[in-house]
Parts: C-alpha cells; structure tokens; sequence
C-alpha cells in the first residue's frame, strides 16, 4: 500500500511539464534575418532551456540558453542573422529535445483582415499569372497546415494578395532571400474581432459587440510575439455596413496597430493598409455632387479613417482604386500586391528612387480666396492620370483636367474647384467659395474613381 501511494505521490509531484512551442515553430518555418528574431514557449519554472542552430554541415552558427519565468513562460532572441538556411533549430532542456527542420531565414509578415485579404489564387482569376511559378523559398503559415512552400501544386492556397507582395519582394532580392507569410484572416470580419481584448475596455463601443477579440484570439494571439518585419491589414468593409460605428475606425485601426506592434515586440512593425475599393462600378457616369453625405459616405469614412492611421510612424497606404472592377472583392490583387511592395523597396532596401505610396495630403494654407493643399510622396510632381477623362465630371478645370477636388468655406457646402498644380501643392479655388476653409477629394462611396491625383510614379491620391 505504502508502495502505491509512494508512486501515486510522486506521478503527482515529481513529474515535471515538458517545455513547449507555438504551432509556427514548426518546420519549413522562416525566421526573420537581420533583426533579433524571438523564440519563446513555455515550460516548468526554473528549467534550462537551450537553442542551437546548425547549418547543413551540422555545425553550430549559434547557441542560447534561458530559464522558464515563474509564469511558466521563456522567451530569448537570436542574433541578427542574415538571409540563408536551410538550418535546422535545436530546443531542449534536461529531458526533452526538439528539431525543427528547413528553417530559413528571410523577410516575415503578417497578413491579416478580411475577404480581400483572405481569398486564395485558386483555380481562375489569378491562375494565369502564376502559371510556372515555383518559388520553395517563399512560404505561408496557416492554421489548418502550417508552414507551406509556394510550389507549383501549393501557390493556389496562398492568399492572393500576399502572394503576389512575397512575389514581388522576392524577385527584388534576385529570388535569393526567403519570403515567409503567416496568413491570418477571416472572411466578413469587423476589426472589433481583430483587437486584442486587453485594449476593449479604452473601446467600449467595440467591447460589447457580438464576436469581440475572437479572430484574435484564435488567429493572432498564437503568433504575437513571433519577429515580424512588417504586415498588410486589408480590412474595413464590415465596418463601413455597419455605418452607425465607421466614424470610430481610424481610433480603432490606430489602437490595433500600436497594439500589435507592442506584442510583436517590434516598435517599429511596418504597417501597410490597402484602401478600401470602389464598391460600384459608376465611375463612368458624371459625378453632380461634389461630397457625399447621409449614409452615402460609410465607405468613404472608413477610407477616411485608413487615412487617418498615417499619423502613426512607419504607416502606409496602397491605394487601388484605379484597378478597381466595381466588385466588393475587386480582382486586383497582384497590383495591391505589387505595389505594398513599393514599401518595402523604398524602406526595407533604401530606394529612395521608389516611392512607397501615392501623394498624400499632408496640410493646407489659405491665400485670400485660394485653398493651397500641400502633399507628400508627390516624386518629380504631381499630375493627372489622363486614363480618366475630365469629360466626367461637367466642372472638370479645362487647364489641368484635375477631377474629384471640392472645397466649402464656413457654411460647409462644397463646390467643385479649379485647380492649379504644382510640384508638391494644388492651389483650389471657386467662384462659389469666396472664403475657402476645407477640402474633399474624391468624398463617395461609389464614385471614387472620378479623382485622378497621381505622383510621378503614378501613384493614385487617397481619399481624404
């Protein structure tokens, strides 16, 4: 009996938890180089845990030890490590030990957000501009198969959008640095669902809707903590049918964004937002009425607030709308791609020769019955995009053919503007404002498509 209870004791007391992983370290995984690259899981307190990293030689590159918290956890960082593997990851402690196998190291970003970043390559719209690709250094994490290699049998998983930036960033580094894509989105999802639920109670208007925190929860939270060099949020279509709540957005994107930064552990995350797209295809028909108001902005506000997510640092915009269809899922997911990797070239590489986004307004100044407007990202000058007619729009200026510009004075009513443009300003007036105070460009939901600002680079303008 003593012998019974004596085992029964020590399977209760002396038996130890063995240490463990979130599901993305897992093999084919891709570390992200040139940073402090975190590795972290959990375990018995007290207990050693130690990491090596071993080339194909079997020769350890790098080696690291650290101790479980009281809380269970244990958290370390590799050193900067520049692009190459294969490796193989090596985590253990006294009775335990694990490898992770084809470990790269190379570029890493989130996706996340909704339908527009979620839908896949498949089998149609996209299928011809993928025929012969086969790149098994850039590779996507997902849930329901960790990490996979975008092989030829494997691309029309990958969402599309992300794919086409991995492309893309990929070919920039001469198909010679790994691109990895932890992939987390979910189709008709309001970014409530999105916020981390520590961050709701600052945001009680978003608390107490049905669903808050859960797509975190399921799909972020495994990851946050894991070295990620940027990521791509395509969301907002949710909010903006919700119409009461798209007023709140920008305050909510902000607080997702500084939130996720925080637990990423990296301050200086990139964030790239790709606007919302035209949700009508009405572009072609002459737009009377400079501004839309009374439920026929929602979309506009949320672009609004996408706008408005650029006060933060190292925070941009891709504005597509000028590849739009008029679909609530527009087919243009290779030029959102290709052009959030304008980011990346102009941050990531140092182009300053390729500019990340289009001309963004930046401040205004009033002259006496001039509104001057002055942007960023403007490269050699601002211009029109001759692709849209001026015929559009009846009070279109002849001079510049500029579209989409309206300015209102104390009374907030909008009139169309004359336009002048300079390299890195417009000078708006009207003969109806003879006291301009304020700006719209481009204010609709479905008539986006009438502005046509762009850089030298042509770059679209969003909408503000």
């Amino acid at each position: 009996m003593r012998s019974i209870l004596y085992l029964i004791v020590c399977m209760t007391v002396c038996a130890r938890a063995e240490f463990s992983l979130p599901a993305i370290f897992s093999d084919r995984m891709v570390i992200q180089r040139d940073l402090p690259s975190a590795i972290f899981g959990s375990g018995e307190p007290g207990e050693t845990i130690s990491i090596t990293l071993k080339d194909t030689t079997g020769k350890v590159t790098k080696s690291k030890q650290t101790k479980v918290a009281g809380n269970h956890r244990w958290h370390l960082h590799l050193d900067p490590t520049p692009a190459g593997g294969p490796y193989t990851l090596t985590i253990a402690d006294a009775d335990t030990s694990r490898e992770i196998t084809d470990v790269l190291f190379g570029e890493v970003w989130l996706m996340s957000g909704q339908s527009n970043m979620a839908n896949p390559i498949g089998k149609d719209t996209y299928a011809p501009l993928v025929q012969g690709d086969n790149f098994p250094l850039i590779r996507s994490y997902q849930q329901r198969s960790g990490w996979t290699k975008a092989e030829t049998f494997n691309i029309k998983f990958f969402y599309a959008q992300a794919y086409f930036f991995a492309r893309s960033i990929h070919r920039a580094e001469g198909e010679k640095v790994p691109v990895g894509l932890y992939s987390a989105a979910y189709v008709n999802s309001a970014i409530h669902e999105w916020m981390d639920p520590l961050t709701l109670p600052a945001h009680p208007e978003s608390a107490a809707k049905p669903g808050a925190a859960r797509h975190y929860n399921n799909l972020v939270r495994p990851a946050m903590g894991y070295t990620f060099r940027g990521m791509i949020w395509d969301q907002g279509e949710n909010n903006g049918d919700l119409g009461a709540d798209s007023t709140q957005y920008g305050k909510w994107l902000r607080s997702l964004i500084t939130n996720w930064r925080t637990l990423s552990g990296n301050p200086d995350m990139l964030v790239i937002i790709p606007q919302l797209p035209t949700i009508r295809d009405q572009w072609r028909k002459a737009q009377d009425s400079p501004v839309a108001t009374g439920g026929n902005d929602r979309t506009t506000r949320i672009r609004q607030g996408q706008f408005e997510a650029l006060a933060l640092p190292d925070t941009y915009l891709v504005t597509t709308w000028d590849t739009s269809d008029g679909d609530i899922h527009p087919r243009n997911a290779l030029a959102k791609g290709e052009r959030a990797a304008l980011v990346y070239q102009n941050r990531v590489k140092g182009r300053s020769d390729v500019l990340p986004q289009g001309p963004t307004f930046h401040r205004q100044e009033i002259q006496g019955d001039k509104l001057i407007l002055h942007f960023r990202h403007t490269g050699n000058g601002l211009a029109h995009d001759p692709k849209i007619p001026a015929t559009l729009q009846k009070d279109a200026n002849p001079a510049t053919d500029l579209l989409g510009m309206a300015i209102a004075g104390a009374d907030g009513k909008f009139h169309w503007a004359v336009a002048e443009i300079g390299k890195s300003h417009i000078t708006l007036s009207s003969p109806e404002v003879p006291a301009p105070s304020q700006a719209r460009y481009t204010w609709a939901d479905d008539l986006i498509q009438l502005g046509n600002l762009v850089n030298s680079a042509g770059l679209p303008t969003p909408t503000f």
